[in-house]
């Protein structure tokens, strides 16, 4: 049989079309290395489709839906309830993306670490083994995670209280920015300047993700004083509502900087609550050293 990781060569009992297995079947087999391994399940031209389970001697099992030989995570929705049910979840396929909360465990030929799958409420904790001898990650990183549940891990937190958490046996992973988390789903580039008495404010452009929206700004001081655009003075307003700056302290990203003296530049983000992909306006108030000089809000009108 030609599968999808390779060629092999076994025993095939069950349904056949043209040929080929086709329906329900059970192909006993080995691989590469000699461990022997069953596949029993769905098949639809000769390939895993559908549902199904593979067993190998070793003890190793994966059950789930599988996609040309390969198999595919649960839903989004099941992956959850692999936190309040993991015992019944056992051998199937998730996907998983989370932040390392405490440093990675090292051992001989990989690493075990634990990561908050909620982000955001530092919640839904599992335990992931990675069995890779060339793996390099530490706390905080982001990483997206795909594999096999295993068995639950029961500990005791500093109170004495039981606490159960899930297990996973990653069969790839990958570490991931804070950006591809949460991916745009709405953009401008604005590239839009205004000056006033040598202090130049642009707007070069906008992101909307689910979490929130990005004002990426840049400020050029070529006037006679300091001068300072503080983020908190900066607000959207989009259809009736105001949207004040809301601050993501988990992201990494430059603020732009006050106190700015001539002949400095700076460049930064402003984060705020998502808002519609529709036209709005952003209102931003600076202010210099000298105060005889009148310096007006800088108002841009946004079109996306």
């Amino acid at each position: 049989m030609q599968f999808a990781f390779g060629e092999r060569a076994g025993k095939y009992d069950g349904n056949m079309k043209n040929g080929l297995p086709d329906g329900y079947g059970e192909f006993a087999t080995e691989s590469m290395s000699g461990s022997k391994w069953t596949y029993k399940g769905q098949w639809v031209d000769g390939h895993f489709n559908g549902e199904g389970q593979t067993e190998w001697s070793s003890g190793g099992k994966e059950i789930g839906k599988y996609k040309d030989d390969l198999i595919t995570p649960m839903s989004e929705e099941e992956t959850k309830l692999i936190f309040s049910q993991p015992e019944d979840y056992k051998y199937h396929c998730v996907e998983l993306i989370g932040e390392i909360f405490m440093q990675p465990e090292y051992f001989e030929g990989g690493v075990a670490l634990q990561m908050f799958t909620d982000i955001e409420n530092y919640d839904n904790n599992v335990i992931v083994y990675i069995f890779d001898d060339k793996v390099s990650l530490n706390e905080n990183d982001l990483v997206k995670i795909t594999g096999i549940v295993g068995d639950v891990f029961t500990g005791e937190n500093l109170f004495g209280a039981t606490l159960t958490f899930p297990t996973v046996e990653a069969k790839s992973y990958e570490l991931i920015t804070y950006e591809k988390l949460h991916p745009i789903v709405a953009s401008c580039e604005a590239n839009e300047t205004q000056t006033q008495l040598g202090y130049s404010v642009t707007i070069q452009k906008v992101e909307v993700t689910d979490l929130e929206t990005r004002v990426y700004i840049k400020v050029d001081n070529n006037g006679e004083a300091n001068f300072s655009l503080y983020s908190f003075n900066a607000t959207i307003v989009q259809n009736g509502r105001q949207y004040e700056e809301q601050t993501n302290y988990d992201a990494d990203y430059p603020n732009v900087q006050t106190d700015l003296y001539p002949g400095v530049s700076t460049e930064g983000i402003i984060t705020y609550p998502p808002i519609s992909s529709e036209d709005f306006k952003i209102i931003l108030e600076g202010s210099s050293d000298n105060y005889s000089e009148d310096i007006k809000d800088y108002v841009f009108n946004i079109s996306f």
